[in-house]
Protein backbone atom coordinates (compact mmCIF):
# COMPACT_ATOMS: atom_id res chain seq x y z
CA UNK A 1 0.00 0.00 0.00
CA UNK A 2 1.20 4.01 -0.37
CA UNK A 3 1.59 5.39 2.45
CA UNK A 4 2.17 8.95 0.68
CA UNK A 5 0.38 11.57 2.56
CA UNK A 6 -2.39 13.00 0.27
CA UNK A 7 -4.84 14.79 2.78
CA UNK A 8 -5.95 18.02 3.02
CA UNK A 9 -5.88 18.00 6.74
CA UNK A 10 -3.97 15.86 9.11
CA UNK A 11 -6.10 13.33 10.80
CA UNK A 12 -6.12 12.64 14.77
CA UNK A 13 -5.76 9.48 15.85
CA UNK A 14 -8.42 8.05 17.77
CA UNK A 15 -9.97 5.07 19.12
CA UNK A 16 -13.90 5.04 18.76
CA UNK A 17 -16.53 2.49 18.69
CA UNK A 18 -18.13 3.01 15.73
CA UNK A 19 -21.09 0.84 13.06
CA UNK A 20 -21.24 0.70 9.90
CA UNK A 21 -24.60 0.88 9.19
CA UNK A 22 -25.58 -1.14 5.23
CA UNK A 23 -28.48 -1.56 3.30
CA UNK A 24 -30.69 1.15 4.46
CA UNK A 25 -30.06 0.07 8.05
CA UNK A 26 -30.86 -3.20 8.17
CA UNK A 27 -27.00 -4.17 8.04
CA UNK A 28 -25.12 -2.66 11.24
CA UNK A 29 -21.69 -4.16 11.78
CA UNK A 30 -19.14 -3.43 14.52
CA UNK A 31 -15.44 -1.37 13.78
CA UNK A 32 -13.25 0.85 15.30
CA UNK A 33 -12.67 4.89 14.09
CA UNK A 34 -9.13 4.70 14.35
CA UNK A 35 -8.51 8.56 13.06
CA UNK A 36 -10.24 11.19 12.01
CA UNK A 37 -10.27 14.22 10.35
CA UNK A 38 -13.48 16.93 9.48
CA UNK A 39 -13.30 15.08 5.84
CA UNK A 40 -12.62 11.41 6.31
CA UNK A 41 -11.76 9.07 8.93
CA UNK A 42 -9.51 5.21 9.28
CA UNK A 43 -11.98 2.44 10.19
CA UNK A 44 -11.15 -0.85 11.14
CA UNK A 45 -13.81 -3.41 10.61
CA UNK A 46 -14.24 -6.01 13.74
CA UNK A 47 -16.33 -8.91 11.31
CA UNK A 48 -15.28 -10.34 7.33
CA UNK A 49 -17.90 -8.65 5.55
CA UNK A 50 -18.52 -7.01 1.94
CA UNK A 51 -19.02 -3.65 2.22
CA UNK A 52 -20.10 -1.52 -0.96
CA UNK A 53 -18.14 1.82 -1.93
CA UNK A 54 -20.69 4.17 -0.08
CA UNK A 55 -22.37 3.21 3.07
CA UNK A 56 -23.08 5.33 6.69
CA UNK A 57 -20.63 5.18 9.77
CA UNK A 58 -21.77 5.92 13.31
CA UNK A 59 -19.64 7.36 15.52
CA UNK A 60 -20.51 8.93 18.91
CA UNK A 61 -23.28 11.30 18.15
CA UNK A 62 -22.46 11.87 14.35
CA UNK A 63 -23.65 9.75 11.19
CA UNK A 64 -21.97 9.99 8.10
CA UNK A 65 -22.12 9.19 4.82
CA UNK A 66 -18.93 7.84 3.73
CA UNK A 67 -16.99 6.76 0.48
CA UNK A 68 -14.06 3.99 0.59
CA UNK A 69 -11.27 5.88 -0.52
CA UNK A 70 -8.79 2.73 -0.28
CA UNK A 71 -8.97 -0.94 1.78
CA UNK A 72 -6.13 -3.03 3.34
CA UNK A 73 -7.55 -5.71 4.78
CA UNK A 74 -10.09 -4.87 7.35
CA UNK A 75 -8.69 -1.37 7.23
CA UNK A 76 -10.30 0.97 4.99
CA UNK A 77 -9.54 5.04 4.28
CA UNK A 78 -13.20 6.87 4.35
CA UNK A 79 -14.12 10.25 2.49
CA UNK A 80 -17.13 11.90 4.03
CA UNK A 81 -20.02 12.66 1.89
CA UNK A 82 -22.19 15.37 2.55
Amino acid sequence: MDQTERRLRPRENVRLDATLVLEDGLVRLPALLRNASPFGAKIEMLEDWPTPERFYVLFGHRLELCRVIWRDERLMGLAYED
